[in-house]
């Protein structure tokens, strides 16, 4: 949890590195955790810019599709990133 609390960090570099971070550690016992945190921060935070909000849309969609537990979430996950984030997704 002390490297997710590094999402909120004001340096956007350290933001960066955060997600690389998380990205490669997640596996299927920690992907709703981890993604359910990254969802929220899109939703929440207007204090990140476009690129690393449109990286964090692009990380959550595969890390979901790579990791998933199950269709169940992964469809659940999908329609709330596209709730919450739809424009930013290519």
């Amino acid at each position: 949890m002390q490297i997710v609390d590094c999402l909120e960090d004001s340096d956007d570099t350290i933001k960066r590195q955060t997600i690389n971070l998380l990205t490669k550690m997640t596996n299927m016992s920690n992907v709703k955790v981890i993604v359910d945190k990254l969802m929220g921060i899109i939703e929440n935070s207007e204090s990140y810019d476009q690129h690393i909000r449109a990286e964090l849309v692009s990380n959550i969609a595969d890390l979901a599709e790579r990791h998933s537990p199950d269709s169940r979430w992964y469809l659940d996950a999908m329609l709330k990133l596209l709730e919450i984030a739809g424009d930013m997704i290519s």
